[in-house]
């Protein structure tokens, strides 16, 4: 089992989480969390916030930690937290979070480590883009 944390700027993480739980039903807060961060808060309080949840993932078999973008503010920060906890806990960082990877790995937690978590959750992310206006053509054809 591991423990989920997604971090994005804005109230991304903290909807993305909401409409998770609408899918697959309430998670426990401890287990599955947000971090969602605003331009007036203080980054070494969000940082802290983070620090403390991965430090709290190690009983659990680490931490899968989902990012927003790649170089943004959110996962330089978790970046940061990796680099100083590595060895002591185990953690990974997905950027680009989408809904399928998240209810993945969070619906997963359970049974999978966090190798066959960052692989399930980025292969349904990455499943779940789709340009659609090219299957419209598609099926309406005719």
């Amino acid at each position: 089992m591991y423990r989920v944390l997604l971090l994005s700027h804005g109230n991304l993480a903290g909807e993305l989480l909401r409409t998770v739980e609408m899918v697959i039903g309430k998670q426990p807060e401890k287990e599955v969390t947000a971090f969602s961060l605003h331009p007036e808060q203080d980054m070494n309080e969000y940082f802290r916030a983070i620090d403390r949840f991965v430090a709290e993932s190690e009983a659990c078999g680490g931490c899968m930690v989902f990012t927003d973008i790649a170089g943004g503010s959110p996962f330089i920060t978790s970046a940061k937290v990796y680099r100083e906890r590595a060895g002591s806990v185990k953690m990974d960082i997905i950027t680009g979070m989408n809904l399928p990877m998240v209810i993945e790995a969070v619906s997963n937690r359970a049974v999978n480590d966090l190798e066959a978590a960052r692989s399930g959750a980025l292969r349904d992310g990455i499943a779940g883009i789709h340009a659609f206006s090219s299957k419209i053509q598609d099926c309406c054809a005719g």
